[in-house]
């Protein structure tokens, strides 16, 4: 059905016979409602360009968020990391500790018996002296 514009609205063109309406009128019209596609187009195009700034801002916040999530997880986990790695330093430490004291007892021992047997080798050196007559 054909619709011409009515002061504002647009209204079914079959009260009307082209008798009645002229020429120029009709171009007005015309013209009228070519701007008001235009418009509409015009809103529709603004429209979409908010949504697509909306989407980008929305893509870039969440990227943002995601890119934030994922470097706290690895903040963590060098956190982690670090402090297994201070145990782990703490328990070598302590066990350098003991090898260290174990090794000065060993020393010790092997000290001990040395000075034994050095006072052994030095009695029997004075008991075959004195054996001999010196």
């Amino acid at each position: 059905m054909p619709y011409i514009h009515d002061g504002g609205m647009l209204s079914n063109n079959e009260n009307f016979n082209a008798k009645n309406v002229s020429f120029s009128s009709q171009q007005i019209e015309t013209e009228e409602f070519i701007s008001m596609v235009a418009a509409i187009k015009e809103q529709h195009r603004q429209e979409l360009e908010r949504l697509e700034q909306d989407l980008r801002t929305s893509l870039f916040l969440s990227a943002k968020q995601a890119a934030q999530e994922r470097a706290k997880e690895q903040l963590e986990s060098w956190q982690k990391l670090i402090k297994e790695q201070k145990q782990e330093s703490i328990q070598l430490h302590k066990r350098i500790k003991e090898m260290e004291s174990l090794q000065k007892r060993q020393l010790k021992i092997e000290n001990q018996q040395l000075q034994e047997r050095l006072r052994e080798l030095e009695n029997m050196k004075r008991t075959s002296t004195s054996k001999d007559g010196f």
